[in-house]
């Protein structure tokens, strides 16, 4: 059983350090956002608050919505 919680710690860190590059895009546009456990990436954006699961949902979203902020 050890070893799982093991596992799921690296798996863990992996999936949150994802988000790493666009949460340096973020702080560089100053907005708002948290990450939250387990990988649940909050943004207040002027439409209101968007969790997304995952960078690519995420990045996909901005793209479409909000492109500047990925330049």
């Amino acid at each position: 059983m050890q070893g799982a919680l093991k596992d799921m710690s690296t798996t863990l860190y992996r999936r949150r350090k994802a988000f790493t590059t666009l949460k340096k895009k973020l702080h560089e546009k100053d907005i708002s956002f948290r990450l939250l456990h387990p990988t649940n990436l909050v943004l207040d954006l002027p439409e209101g608050r968007r969790t997304f699961t995952s960078p690519v949902a995420a990045k996909h979203s901005l793209t479409k919505n909000h492109p500047d902020v990925l330049i």
